[in-house]
């Protein structure tokens, strides 16, 4: 994974995209109701995630949604604000699919309509006049390029995770394979 002290891009420090100071003016008001949109849809599109009953799990979904949301907004107003908080946020939810057997599939869809649904608001607002039409073109890169972050740092945990777990399958099956050995050598 990157280092989580910025975004990689081209055009603005760091190569974050030169998106307009007043992008994220723009979008600060925006943030409650863009974050209950994306939540909404993950909830309503993606079954994995589809859970009313599971109080943690809801719990989990709604902060990933708000930090990302908030996160990039963040990343809007100061490219070169630290992703850290976040990136482990979303490494930790990569390591969680991993444990619970799942594929990388849910999350990264889960991530790709969140963005869809946040395209969506940035489009609203330039429409309503309140979002420049030639920030659009920038703030679409950065969208995206903050995207490639956030599945990266899940990529990266459900890795490690996926590791851990093969490791202690293959201790396991030697401690087994030891067991066996040493009893058949005990019974010649």
């Amino acid at each position: 994974m990157r280092p989580a002290t910025g975004i990689a891009g081209n055009g603005g420090p760091g190569g974050w995209p030169a998106v307009p100071p007043e992008v994220a003016e723009a979008l600060w008001p925006e943030l409650d109701r863009a974050t209950e949109e994306v939540i909404g849809a993950i909830q309503r599109e993606v079954p994995e995630y589809a859970r009313p009953d599971d109080g943690s799990y809801t719990a989990t979904v709604r902060r990933a949604v708000r930090q990302a949301v908030h996160q990039f907004v963040r990343q809007i107003a100061d490219p070169a604000a630290p992703l850290d908080g976040t990136t482990e946020l979303f490494a930790g939810i990569g390591r969680i699919e991993a444990a619970e057997g799942r594929s990388l599939e849910p999350l990264q869809a889960a991530l790709r309509l969140g963005a869809r649904v946040t395209w969506r608001t940035l489009c609203e607002r330039a429409a309503a006049g309140s979002l420049s039409i030639a920030a659009i073109g920038p703030v679409g890169e950065a969208l995206f390029l903050y995207l490639d972050e956030l599945a990266a740092a899940c990529a990266e945990g459900f890795a490690r995770a996926s590791a851990e777990v093969a490791g202690e399958l293959e201790r396991r099956r030697r401690r087994l394979l030891d067991r066996k050995s040493t009893r058949l050598n005990s019974s010649h």
